[in-house]
């Protein structure tokens, strides 16, 4: 499924119109273009079998005969319109993210394809009247056909696409107010200065990282910007510059927001450091990172990872098999991690001499653990007594990093986290790092960070006794 680039589609006042249940209707609107656009590998249809280098940009050409075919026209008619993009289909609707749908007048008018488009959702409607949602993005199937050629104005590409079949338009969220357009080897960018300026500074940036080899994906473009309007473009190269640690492989792992970094840096400076922070953000994966570098290093002994196994109630007893086989379940996201950097073999025989240990926090009761460094993982699912007896094991030469998201408690109803209860205790304590990553520090899918703004908003309203 092809997101097509974004088009400005929603700025002519002149096509609109209301009708009495408070709908709106655009009479005609641009869903697509005949250009070419860039593509990794990754994002072409069967790219495996057709061996693309996922990573490689590749040029593919959206030709007027294949938009102006009546099946391809046809199948824009009707389609939904959802809140940012979300494959709609019959046997699995998107029925809560659909803002509306396009009507049945489709029509190709060189170089655009068009329709009508019709809101439902009040939300939506609000977005799109006072401007901050401008954009649409036409999602659809393609074959890919892999004849490189250059296009009546002399512009390569590497592929066609052909038997183009829309799914769904998504109306996006506004990145950086202006239209970009490509004339031979010439961008062009058309807005309000200060927008236009904002996205020459993104730009330029993203130019020097392409230049230095640095992947250039969709969440870090966006990263970029975020930056960019917060006066920050530049320290992007904060973040490339520092090698976290390097796996097995020999991937070289860096930071991917200043959050990260300050996260990272604070690990280096403490020796207990709590981070807290949504899913998708990094924690256990840097902690471990740097875990394994004080490893090599000599810095420290052992590894010791641990985790509540609060989802069996801490009674371990009753599960079947030994100790590993009890706690894998829970312990299943920290050898992952382990896995990326040191190899299975390599784990498992460090495993075996006792310089990485795994358990559960129930089996850190009655211990000191020095030369070690500690990490404790879904911490929000301390109780105060856990948290309190696990912050008092920290010996001599040892490192420990508090990771967990105090909004995703798994505690039952009424416990107070020992997490959030320990934050509070040790605030003031300038010996201990306190890192607070949120949503622009989540580097998953772009989706996460959406979900991840919904729920922060949804507990706000929440907390100010409004209904949600």
């Amino acid at each position: 499924m092809n997101n097509d680039r974004y088009l400005l589609a929603l700025d002519a006042e002149s096509v609109r119109r209301y009708d009495k249940n408070g709908n709106l209707h655009v009479t005609v609107s641009h869903l697509t273009k005949a250009q070419v656009r860039p593509y990794y590998g990754h994002e072409v249809p069967d790219w495996e079998r057709l061996r693309l280098d996922p990573q490689k940009i590749y040029r593919g050409y959206c030709p007027p005969e294949e938009l102006s075919k009546p099946e391809t026209i046809e199948s824009t008619n009707g389609i939904p319109i959802q809140l940012n993009h979300h494959p709609d289909y019959a046997d699995a609707p998107q029925i809560k993210t659909r803002v509306g749908s396009t009507g049945t007048d489709g029509a190709f008018r060189a170089p655009y394809l068009d329709n009508s488009l019709h809101f439902t959702v009040e939300d939506a409607i609000k977005r799109i009247v006072d401007g901050s949602t401008r954009e649409l993005s036409l999602s659809y199937r393609y074959n890919p056909d892999f004849t490189p050629g250059k296009t009546p104005d002399g512009e390569d590409y590497d592929f066609v696409m052909r038997d183009i079949t829309a799914n769904h338009v998504a109306l996006v969220e506004q990145e950086c107010g202006v239209a970009v357009s490509l004339r031979g080897s010439e961008l062009f960018l058309t807005g309000e200065a200060e927008d236009a300026g904002l996205a020459e500074s993104v730009i330029l940036k993203l130019l020097e990282m392409i230049r230095r080899g640095d992947l250039v994906d969709r969440t870090r473009i966006r990263y970029a910007i975020a930056l960019a309007r917060e006066g920050d473009v530049d320290r992007i190269d904060e973040i490339l510059r520092s090698v976290v640690a390097i796996t097995h492989r020999g991937k070289q792992i860096r930071c991917k927001t200043l959050g990260q970094q300050e996260y990272v840096q604070a690990i280096r400076d403490h020796d207990l450091t709590f981070a807290v922070g949504p899913a998708g953000t990094g924690k256990t994966y840097l902690a471990m990172a740097l875990a394994v570098v004080a490893l090599k290093n000599k810095e420290i002994e052992r590894i010791v990872l641990t985790r509540p196994a609060v989802e069996a109630g801490e009674k371990l007893g009753f599960l079947p098999g030994d100790l590993t086989q009890k706690v894998d379940p829970y312990l299943r996201p920290l050898y992952d991690a382990l896995y990326d950097f040191m190899g299975v073999d390599s784990y498992q025989k460090l495993l075996e001499r006792g310089v990485v240990e795994v358990a559960p926090l129930a089996y850190m009761r009655g211990r000191t653990l020095s030369d070690s460094f500690i990490i404790l993982d879904e911490a929000q699912n301390t109780t105060s007594e856990q948290m309190k007896m696990f912050l008092t094991r920290l010996g001599f030469h040892s490192k420990v990093v508090v990771t967990g998201d105090i909004t995703q408690t798994d505690l039952p109803y009424g416990k107070k986290s020992g997490l959030a209860e320990a934050i509070e205790i040790l605030k003031d304590i300038p010996e201990i790092g306190m890192v607070h990553l949120t949503h622009k520090d989540v580097v998953r899918h772009e989706l996460v960070q959406t979900i991840v703004k919904a729920y922060d908003a949804y507990y706000h309203r929440e907390a100010e006794g409004q209904r949600p």
